[in-house]
């Protein structure tokens, strides 16, 4: 019996895709003491801060590791970014997603109604 029986997959069609787990940021952060902040506008000065830059399909994936400082993570649209700990920092490996993934992604949730709760299973093609 299929363990999907009786669930949903969730599709978002060609859209980027974010994954982070075990993930810590240390940083310095926002400069709170700025005078030049617009919170409302989300304009705020920075002195360190880690931007994740996804374009068209593509998908980030970083898993157990700490980021530390500025960081700046470009995908390109159709490719998968994957961080992991490496021996000297931080291991960065930049791979074409293949075709046949090219519309949906290399992964979904799945999810089945459970009375008035949702269960979330993350799957991975």
């Amino acid at each position: 019996m299929s363990p999907f029986k009786n669930t949903q997959k969730i599709f978002f069609g060609r859209c980027s895709r974010c994954k982070l787990k075990n993930v810590k940021v240390l940083n310095d952060g926002i400069d709170w003491n700025s005078r030049d902040n617009l919170y409302w506008k989300h304009d705020v000065q920075r002195f360190e801060a880690v931007k994740i830059i996804l374009h068209g399909n593509a998908e980030f994936e970083a898993v157990d590791v700490i980021l530390q400082g500025n960081h700046v993570f470009d995908v390109p649209d159709g490719y998968k970014m994957k961080i992991t700990s490496g021996n000297s920092g931080l291991e960065v490996e930049l791979n074409a997603i293949a075709k046949t993934s090219m519309d949906c992604g290399t992964w979904f949730w799945s999810y089945k109604r459970m009375g008035t709760h949702i269960q979330l299973e993350l799957v991975e093609l």
